[in-house]
């Protein structure tokens, strides 16, 4: 069960507040970083494509309509491409 302070990030997140953005971002950079290296097997390209799904993600902020548990989108790459 997701947390107020959860709801509360993303309802901030999808009104374009950065900070809870990067809040709610944050705890998957981890994650996301350790897949995209396991599946292109490059740190650097790993790394850019991560930041690169996160910039895409904070460009369209109503990609968080979609998810009303407050969990922020996964991301996955393969040959330099996010989704």
């Amino acid at each position: 069960m997701e947390s107020r302070n959860e709801v509360d990030l993303v309802s901030r997140a999808q009104a374009g507040d950065k900070a809870a953005f990067e809040a709610l971002l944050e705890p998957l950079i981890a994650s996301a970083a350790s897949l995209a290296y396991a599946m292109l097997q490059d740190r650097a390209e790993a790394e850019d494509v991560v930041q690169e799904s996160a910039v895409v993600r904070h460009s369209n902020p109503g990609f968080l309509a979609s998810s009303p548990t407050g969990a922020a989108p996964c991301v996955a790459a393969r040959g330099g491409q996010s989704f």
